[in-house]
């Protein structure tokens, strides 16, 4: 499986370890580390979270921004154009002010302080929330979410959810052995109603 940890240190550094494979280590080499190391280039740079992809890690920076190392081959790195790998974190340009990221295996979500939710990468099954199954490069706002004041978002390895300050709780995929389209985001009902 997948093996890798990340700890936000004192001094705000960040490390990272396990199958360095596509650079998703950000280490600017694709060797595997067995002992947790630095990540040079983000040794200055305050981190506040992390989100694991497949083959692409995402950091989430204390100003609201986001760097993107490993693979692009699907998006996933959101840099505006299809990459074959990233070894060291590239800043992802176009977000600001973001609260929370989330990675599947080969798409990723971001969250701002407006509550409004980005998607990009593999766009099949639907996970992106786009309402269609292409690839997309670089974030693009979920339009179907802007007046839901999300709070919170998660990426599966096929699908997509969020949760909003009211407490809907929203989820989105293709079935395709029963739909000919990717669906757009869909409210569940509220949990607490059930």
């Amino acid at each position: 499986g997948q093996i890798r940890n990340n700890l936000k240190l004192h001094d705000s550094a960040l490390l990272t370890w396990g199958d360095g494979t596509d650079g998703k280590l950000g280490h600017h080499t694709e060797e595997s580390l067995h002992v947790p190391y630095v990540i040079t280039a983000m040794k200055q740079i305050p981190i506040m979270s992390a989100a694991l992809g497949r083959k692409h890690s995402l950091f989430l920076t204390e100003e609201g921004m986001i760097l993107a190392c490993g693979s692009g081959q699907f998006g996933q790195l959101g840099l505006g154009a299809i990459e074959d790998v990233r070894l060291t974190p590239v800043l992802i340009q176009g977000l600001h002010s973001i609260t929370q990221v989330a990675a599947g295996d080969f798409h990723s979500m971001a969250l701002n302080d407006q509550g409004l939710v980005y998607s990009w990468g593999s766009g099949s099954w639907g996970k992106l929330g786009l309402s269609y199954d292409g690839n997309v490069s670089a974030p693009r706002v979920i339009s179907t979410l802007t007046s839901s004041s999300v709070k919170f978002v998660a990426c599966g390895s096929h699908h997509s959810a969020c949760i909003s300050f009211s407490g809907d709780v929203w989820t989105w995929y293709s079935r395709r052995s029963l739909l000919t389209a990717p669906h757009a985001p869909v409210r569940v009902r509220r949990l607490a109603e059930r």
